[in-house]
């Protein structure tokens, strides 16, 4: 158990990847405070864990607000008493044609995509530095370095959050702090089954027709959708002891659909 001892905030852990991330974390020897805006869901992923023999606390709070990052970066704190790793997951999309995009898209899609992690970081970052150590793990996607034309705003945050990835881990490094950024392809998760609902009613289409052409649009090398837990264990290591010279990466997590070098 290779994380024994550690602490972890792992944001937008209520369900898919963010959920993956937290168990394999837990099952890993960390302690972990669960995060998502959704009491059940989080209260469920906490009683799997602590149930087999885990250690996981609740904290709810919306991350698409500043209040909502702070109360929980705050009670993480409070909880655990220090966190070695911070886990940037709160994220989602909703599937708009781009003549349909409003101020208030772009803005939602920054404030939970983008700022939501500048927030955990800004606030939980300085006490890693002043420690000497820590791994903060920002999940963007593959949509930020090739933007899907039906989730712009999504995608230019995701992008933002890549640069941004950088960014910190140029600065932290020098302190022993490593920051990095994983770019999930498609996987198969409840958003994915949702947004793919959304393009269907907005098109008359069936949702397999929708699968199907974004497949063929965005053919996947691996020939399969990807598995949460195949995102959660990339996370795992790069916080881990083994990833100690990783920093500043951004590791695409795709079955091979991404076309950049």
């Amino acid at each position: 158990m290779t994380l024994s001892g550690s602490t972890a905030l792992v944001t937008g852990a209520g369900r898919g990847i963010g959920r993956a991330v937290a168990m394999v974390l837990a099952a890993d020897g960390a302690q972990v405070a669960v995060c998502a805006r959704t009491a059940s869901e989080v209260h469920d992923v906490c009683r799997h864990i602590n149930e087999a023999g885990g250690c996981a606390t609740p904290i709810v709070a919306d991350m698409a607000t500043l209040e909502g990052a702070m109360s929980a970066a705050d009670a993480a704190e409070k909880e655990l008493g220090h966190l070695d790793i911070v886990v940037n997951n709160a994220g989602g999309s909703s599937p708009k044609p781009i003549p349909e995009l409003t101020d208030t898209d772009w803005q939602d899609a920054l404030d939970l995509n983008f700022l939501s992690a500048v927030r955990t970081t800004s606030r939980l970052g300085p006490a890693m530095q002043a420690r000497g150590r820590g791994s903060i793990v920002n999940m963007a996607s593959l949509s930020g370095r090739e933007p899907g034309k039906f989730v712009g705003p999504y995608s230019a945050a995701k992008a933002a959050l890549i640069n941004y990835s950088k960014l910190m881990s140029d600065f932290y490094a020098p302190s022993g702090v490593r920051v990095n950024c994983v770019l999930p392809g498609i996987i198969e998760t409840s958003s994915t089954s949702r947004n793919a609902l959304k393009s269907a009613q907005a098109t008359g289409r069936s949702t397999a027709e929708i699968m199907e052409t974004m497949l063929r649009k965005n053919p996947i090398p691996a020939g399969r959708l990807g598995r949460p837990e195949e995102v959660a264990a990339v996370v795992r290591l790069l916080v881990s002891p083994d990833a100690a010279f990783v920093t500043g990466a951004a590791i695409a997590v795709d079955g091979g659909a991404h076309h950049f070098a």
